[in-house]
């Protein structure tokens, strides 16, 4: 529930520079026209926050996928290292 009101608080904050921005810009974009893209920023940054996340799930699979697959990795070289070390004593 925190991180959720972070980052509403973080969207106030955002929306409230990019009007200031735009104000700034003394170009005659009407305050709906404004709404208008604060929206498009708004759907833009969410569809962004959406690929993240997907990517992200995508990745941590990937690695658990990679995890899985090094033990076996590790014993046999461990079990090529015995091998090297028992020649060595010899």
């Amino acid at each position: 529930m925190l991180i959720d009101n972070r980052n509403k608080r973080k969207g106030r904050k955002y929306r409230k520079r990019q009007r200031k921005l735009l104000r700034k810009l003394h170009c005659p974009i009407l305050i709906n026209q404004r709404e208008k893209i604060l929206d498009d920023i708004r759907n833009k940054k969410q569809l962004l926050l959406k690929q993240l996340e997907e990517e992200t799930k995508q990745r941590i699979s990937e690695l658990l996928n990679k995890k899985e697959v090094l033990p076996t990795d590790t014993y046999s070289s461990n079990d090529d290292m015995s091998t090297l070390d028992i020649c060595i004593q010899e």
